[in-house]
């Protein structure tokens, strides 16, 4: 059985919420190692080893700023599929129920922050 326009609907947000936890953290855990990386290059004097730290924390703050340019293009998409399912859910107010109520209000919090 193929699954319903509102499993479709709630999954993809699901997944969508999912991802943009995964980029937060992503976001935070490279914001730690930069601030390591540079506390470490302040203490290291210059050499073989503190080129490759420079290396690596420019590296760094490269992927930290292309995650981060990902998370508009996330919200647009996220604020896309709630629309729709709230559209959906507007025509269709027998399925829903207290967990899609609860994925909205997540949603929109997630939105807010």
């Amino acid at each position: 059985m193929a699954p319903s326009q509102l499993q479709i609907k709630t999954n993809a947000l699901k997944r969508l919420l999912k991802d943009k936890k995964a980029y937060q953290q992503e976001i935070k855990d490279h914001e730690a190692s930069i601030a390591k990386l540079e506390t470490s290059l302040k203490s290291t004097t210059a050499g073989t080893e503190s080129e490759e730290q420079q290396y690596t924390l420019k590296n760094l703050i490269k992927i930290k700023d292309e995650t981060i340019r990902l998370l508009p293009s996330l919200n647009s998409k996220i604020e896309e599929i709630l629309n729709d399912l709230k559209s959906y859910l507007s025509v269709n107010e027998q399925e829903s129920n207290d967990e899609i109520k609860s994925l909205i209000s997540e949603t929109e919090a997630s939105l807010a922050a």
